[in-house]
């Protein structure tokens, strides 16, 4: 503002390759073969999350679905995630590790859950490169969580270091990130 600049876009964003012309879809029909999964974020004080995604053949993955919601009880939990897997066909769920109890529940109960490789960076690595390569698209008016996440997902900034310390790097920072920890 000082400069006269105009905001367009967050500065140090995790996601600073993600456009909305580019990665977005409002139609599109799945060829034979798409296979839905399931990302879960638990949680209860913060959101609990879960996004499908349609992986084409092709290598395409579409984001179809969200599901946001905070002060749920893994009962309320368990009904979203089987009628998003009635709804969709979803082959599996991964979910967070953190809850071994919740994923072993959900498999008691018939769906199919594993614990996710919760490796942050390995994770917004591969997730940046499908973005990126116009290779993720997500569906229009189906993820307003997501797209809210996209544009405020940053990295922190870097501490200032004196002349005797070495740089470590830096993590995004864990505020409004739980859809995107689901994409992950």
């Amino acid at each position: 503002a000082m400069y006269g600049g105009q905001f367009e876009k967050m500065q140090g964003l995790v996601y600073d390759c993600f456009d909305e012309n580019e990665n977005m879809v409002s139609k599109v029909t799945f060829p034979i073969g798409t296979r839905y999964i399931g990302g879960v974020d638990w949680g209860f004080n913060d959101p609990f999350v879960v996004v499908i995604r349609a992986i084409t053949p092709t290598g395409m993955h579409y984001q179809v679905s969200e599901f946001c919601k905070s002060r749920m009880t893994l009962e309320e939990v368990t009904d979203v995630i089987r009628m998003k897997r009635d709804l969709y066909n979803v082959d599996c769920f991964y979910c967070d590790p953190s809850q071994p109890g919740h994923i072993e529940s959900l498999n008691r109960k018939g769906i199919n859950a594993k614990g996710a490789n919760n490796d942050i960076d390995l994770g917004i690595d591969l997730h940046y490169t499908l973005i990126k390569s116009r290779r993720y698209k997500i569906l229009n008016l189906t993820s307003p969580h997501t797209l809210d996440e996209l544009e405020t997902y940053q990295w922190q900034e870097p501490k200032e270091l004196t002349s005797n310390q070495s740089a470590k790097k830096t993590k995004p920072v864990d505020q409004n990130n739980h859809c995107l920890d689901a994409n992950r």
